[in-house]
């Protein structure tokens, strides 16, 4: 939401107008952080977010200011890695991402504290994947990630 004041942020609410607030002003001034993908995943919400610093991250939040934070500059500088299709299974959240050097490829994030991990397993359905969903007849998530075909990986 806008305030007129912060520019788009990340905001909570239950509904009423007395229990609707601003999580966390991400960037000071009235520069648009434009939280999108927003995403449940472990309790936490999953988003992909805008700062100039990082371009656009992927960023959780507890809903409150200060369990709201970026993951990591997956792209280091202000490129952004630009997270998409934000997908949680079995309590880990799969994206796609651009590190700057591999290019688009398929991330895992898990909240046991093992971090981002990149997962390369090679999905035995591909074919009968709908590319960017999840898979139920496998358990995979299956994604385009260039022009050469599907990368897939199995749900731990």
């Amino acid at each position: 939401a806008n305030d007129g004041t912060h520019g788009k942020e990340l905001w909570i609410s239950d509904g009423t107008e007395s229990g609707t607030s601003m999580v966390k002003n991400i960037y000071s001034g009235t520069q648009d952080v434009s939280p999108r993908e927003l995403t449940e995943c472990s309790g936490m919400l999953c988003f992909s977010s805008y700062v100039p610093e990082t371009g656009y991250e992927l960023w959780t939040s507890e809903g409150m200011e200060s369990g709201t934070t970026i993951v990591k500059d997956i792209y280091p500088g202000s490129g952004g890695s630009w997270p998409t299709y934000l997908t949680e299974s079995d309590g880990k959240l799969y994206f796609k991402a651009d590190d700057g050097s591999q290019g688009i490829e398929l991330y895992a994030l898990s909240f046991c504290g093992d971090g981002i991990v990149q997962p390369y397993e090679q999905c035995e359905h591909a074919g009968d994947c709908d590319v960017d969903y999840y898979c139920e007849e496998c358990s995979c998530l299956s994604v385009d990630v260039d022009a050469d075909g599907i990368l897939g990986v199995d749900s731990v």
